[in-house]
């Protein structure tokens, strides 16, 4: 399960209708826009006993969800520790009935037509949680490619009903992966001095010291690794799972170094996503700080081998959709959304029913 519950009391960056007369404004704290019922009873529907009967439903989506929990009666059910709030809100039957058959049944009530979109986040979670699977696991293509093809063969099950479908796009061209930059560290003088005396010599070093000696440490390991502070923007410092774990030899007089067995600073290649930057600079401790003088977790970077490996991932799953689109060319049209964002990047701006989106 991926869950999206926040168990907080502050949400920062929900919009809602408030005042008098209402406007859309954000919510700075209280809980009145939590996900969550226990803590905002108001957050569920009242109408009826799940929320919303099947036959009102309509145009809806659900965020942080795979597909795999659109074809669970898990994903609704507040008493499943991995339930989506957001279809739990308005689930017909909640813990019995899926997302997938609310929607088919709502299709059943003189649909004629549907959209479906649903597989990003089979992709997207997994990056925007840097690549760390413990956060947000990365959709096998097996799996994906079976529930898929489930998902609109049951929509298509109903003969009277057409379509559209849509690939998804390139995630590394979205502000969510391009916002913070790979060397987003900006420092003065007098910081990447002390810096550079009190860490970096002893670290860089210690691994010159290393090569021979730690299995598989090889002199362009070291010098990759090697931190280097200067004026001006520098490189996040991280922990990369991928390079040799030195703590076996961290001991004794080399103790102190313990936090920084699989460090390295960012590089032009490694990607950053963008909640990474509300942990950056962040002090944990005395001189200790977030991505600074401390490596951050896997969890906030993306690292070349995990880009490359979504990004195969993600052109796979696009296959994925185009082979049903083409299976089905009476009742499917394909939206190649993954093409018209590229365009509107290449552009910088589009029009849209006479509207400029920049």
């Amino acid at each position: 399960f991926i869950t999206p519950n926040p168990m907080g009391t502050t949400v920062l960056g929900r919009f809602k209708l408030q005042g008098t007369p209402p406007a859309l404004a954000p919510v700075v704290s209280g809980t009145d826009a939590l996900p969550n019922r226990m803590a905002n009873p108001g957050f569920m529907y009242t109408v009826s006993t799940g929320a919303v009967p099947v036959n009102q439903l309509n145009n809806f989506g659900v965020q942080a969800l795979v597909i795999g929990q659109a074809l669970i009666p898990e994903t609704g059910d507040w008493a499943v520790a991995g339930f989506n709030p957001f279809y739990a809100r308005f689930a017909s039957n909640p813990g019995t009935s899926t997302l997938l058959g609310d929607a088919i049944s709502s299709l059943t009530n003189g649909g004629t037509f549907f959209s479906f979109w649903l597989g990003m986040d089979d992709v997207l979670l997994y990056a925007a949680f840097g690549g760390d699977p413990a956060k947000a696991p990365l959709t096998s293509l097996t799996d994906f490619t079976n529930q898929y093809n489930f998902a609109v063969g049951n929509i298509l099950a109903n003969p009277t009903l057409k379509g559209v479908i849509a690939n998804y796009p390139d995630l590394f061209v979205m502000p969510h992966f391009t916002a913070v930059t790979w060397n987003a560290i900006p420092l003065d003088a007098a910081t990447a001095q002390n810096l550079t005396t009190n860490l970096a010599n002893n670290y860089n070093a210690f691994l010159d010291g290393m090569v021979g000696v730690a299995a598989g440490f090889t002199t362009e390991e070291a010098a990759m690794r090697k931190l280097a502070y200067t004026a001006g923007k520098n490189g996040i410092l991280i922990k990369d799972e991928t390079l040799t774990d030195l703590t076996p030899y961290m001991q004794g007089p080399y103790a102190g170094l313990q936090p920084y067995a699989t460090a390295r600073q960012t590089k032009s290649t490694d990607i950053i996503p963008l909640s990474t930057g509300s942990i950056l600079g962040k002090e944990i401790g005395p001189g200790q700080i977030l991505g600074v003088s401390v490596p951050v977790n896997d969890q906030y970077v993306l690292i070349p081998s995990e880009s490359e490996v979504i990004k195969s991932r993600l052109a796979a799953f696009n296959e994925v959709i185009k082979s049903v689109a083409d299976a089905n060319p009476g009742r499917l049209a394909f939206a190649d959304v993954n093409q018209g964002l590229k365009n509107l990047v290449t552009a910088r701006a589009g029009v849209a029913n006479n509207v400029t989106i920049t």
